[in-house]
């Protein structure tokens, strides 16, 4: 009942593309890596998967998933305090929290699929060069889609650019009330 009453009429936070946007996609993340991590625990999964890429899909989403959006929304949350800034996310942080998800996203699970498709083709014993071939494709994906996220990282410094070089100086930020203009 409290979250519920605390959380009434503040959906936008959730919704939106600041630090609360990114702090629940980083738990998502980190729920999603933790339930495959179990997954891949199994011992009839580990001895199938154990060695393909579906370990680095599932690190990939620990890692550039969890990890990352935690630490996107302690920048967002932080920055404009620490450089006492009055900073309203913008075009930059849409495509920050779009092009690190969608990167993460994407990386991780054509790793996970190329990992069940190499576990399925050692299975039926198919040659090492004929693997390699057919798992082409989908670290082809992952590499392209890990780049989204490097665009992401380059939307960050954007972002932190413009915070620091446009926003207004204030003397402090408080979430919800007017800044307070810095000398006033």
């Amino acid at each position: 009942g409290n979250l519920a009453g605390t959380m009434s009429g503040r959906w936008s936070v959730l919704f939106g593309t600041g630090a609360g946007a990114l702090a629940a996609v980083s738990v998502v993340f980190l729920l999603g890596a933790s339930l495959l991590e179990a997954i891949g625990g199994l011992r009839d999964i580990g001895l199938y998967l154990g060695r393909t890429d579906w370990v680095t899909g599932a690190f990939i989403w620990s890692a550039f998933g969890a990890s990352t959006f935690a630490a996107l929304a302690l920048i967002d949350h932080a920055a404009p305090r620490m450089l006492k800034r009055a900073w309203v996310a913008g075009l930059a942080s849409a495509a920050q929290l779009w092009l690190t998800f969608g990167g993460a996203t994407i990386a991780g699970l054509a790793l996970m699929g190329g990992g069940l498709a190499e576990g399925s083709l050692l299975a039926t014993q198919t040659p090492p060069d004929e693997v390699g071939a057919q798992l082409l494709i989908y670290r082809a994906i992952a590499f392209g889609a890990f780049g989204l996220v490097a665009l992401g990282g380059l939307a960050l410094l954007v972002n932190l650019f413009l915070l620091y070089t446009t926003a207004e100086p204030v003397e402090y930020v408080l979430p919800g009330q007017p800044a307070t203009a810095a000398g006033h």
